[in-house]
């Protein structure tokens, strides 16, 4: 077996088989690359085996990198890919085809997080950034602040693919990382680079590491962008204010910031290259937002006008904040249902600071467990006092009524059985 470089252990190959051991270091995808250019561009292999029986944790970065990557070998070069031993199941991820944003995936697929998605047209974008949003809001705690940066960044880096990338198509992989709550986004094209994006324009970059950090200033757009600039830069305030990571690779250059703070700009050498071709640089952008953290929009977008399609949406002609339980997804007949809906809630009272009518219109019959899980425990959480100044509760029938009684009566209960434990 070949290492591609010495005490290297993160990619080797094998006649038309690449090995790949480590799916957390970004020098997993040059490797991958270079692995790759070998076997189909010098050894004419139209059939590449990828095995993953040693490979670790999935990370969004490099596992998307490397996605994209296949996909440009088998749109481009008509490279056809296996995986096997997969231990952690990333081809049903979207690995090695990546999930369309077309009706029949839409009932197919249960959550858009954890998924690789393509992405064609706006069209495309809405409904994936719509996915990803409404996932997040019933599946994760968010701060004040935080849930409007996710849905400004996500939104504006996808769009900036299309608008500047000349792929015509880029890909995005979002996680959810319950243990440190947060939300790892990375988002790919194999299009011709920010630095050819930029060049022939105004901003005149000198280099590709200059052309990254032209993009994070406000204003600096590509020569034949018709925006205003801003999403590159609002994507940095916005990881900066959120004491996040941010790492983009573009063509030869590199700019990483780590913990709120740039750390580190470099021209990357020969063997750091994720340039496919030279009409392919390559764009990937990565970065995580806490969403523990508070996030002054005004602040760190500089505005004050900003609408919250969030927030908005639950408004009522009287500008009311009004959470309708009928209708939601998740019903109102399990715990995992009340579980989600208690996130909404909270995640809607951080967003908006304005009091929650929760309306019950339609609701005949819930179960016990999803009035524990849901009104009961955001009681216990939220105290007497919170509860009562942030939540209110419409049209209860006679029956709704008396199992929530029942459930905040044994919730209290338990909560005074654990103290006298203690």
């Amino acid at each position: 077996m070949r290492q591609l470089r010495k005490k290297s252990y993160n990619c080797s190959i094998k006649g038309n088989t690449i090995f790949l051991y480590n799916l957390k270091n970004t020098k997993t995808v040059q490797e991958f690359l270079a692995a790759l250019q070998r076997l189909v561009i010098k050894f004419q292999h139209k059939e590449i085996i990828i095995d993953l029986s040693k490979a670790e944790k999935v990370f969004t970065y490099p596992t998307l990198p490397i996605s994209g990557i296949i996909q440009y070998f088998q749109n481009n070069l008509k490279v056809e890919f296996k995986v096997i031993n997969d231990p952690n199941k990333i081809e049903n991820r979207g690995f090695l085809k990546p999930f369309r944003a077309d009706r029949m995936t839409e009932q197919r697929v249960n959550t858009y997080i954890h998924k690789i998605w393509e992405f064609t047209s706006t069209s495309d974008i809405t409904t994936i950034h719509r996915g990803i949003m409404n996932n997040l809001k019933v599946q994760a705690r968010v701060n004040t602040g935080v849930m409007y940066g996710c849905e400004w960044s996500i939104y504006e880096i996808m769009d900036n693919v299309l608008t500047h990338s000349k792929a015509q198509r880029g890909y995005i992989y979002t996680q959810l990382i319950k243990d440190t709550n947060e939300l790892q986004v990375c988002i790919y094209d194999y299009g011709v680079g920010i630095y050819n994006s930029m060049i022939g324009g105004d901003n005149k970059p000198r280099s590709h590491v200059d052309a990254i950090s032209l993009a994070l200033q406000k204003g600096k757009k590509g020569s034949e962008s018709e925006g205003q600039g801003n999403g590159m830069w609002g994507l940095s305030n916005i990881v900066i204010n959120n004491k996040g990571n941010l790492f983009i690779d573009s063509g030869r250059g590199s700019i990483k910031i780590y913990k709120g703070k740039k750390e580190k700009e470099r021209v990357a050498n020969i063997t750091d290259l994720l340039i496919i071709s030279k009409s392919n640089q390559s764009t990937t952008v990565y970065y995580n937002i806490n969403l523990d953290n508070k996030l002054n929009i005004a602040e760190t977008l500089e505005t004050k006008d900003y609408v919250d399609l969030y927030t908005e949406s639950y408004e009522d002609d009287k500008d009311n904040i009004v959470f309708k339980i009928a209708g939601k997804k998740a019903g109102f007949g399990t715990r995992p249902a009340g579980k989600e809906l208690r996130h909404e809630v909270v995640n809607l009272i951080n967003a908006t600071k304005k009091p929650v009518t929760i309306d019950f219109e339609g609701v005949n019959l819930m179960t016990s467990s999803f009035a524990d899980e849901f009104i009961a425990k955001l009681l216990e959480e939220a105290g007497l006092y919170q509860f009562q100044k942030s939540i209110k509760m419409i049209n209860l029938n006679d029956e709704n009524q008396r199992i929530l009684n029942k459930a905040i009566q044994e919730r209290y209960y338990l909560s005074y059985k654990e103290q006298e434990k203690l």
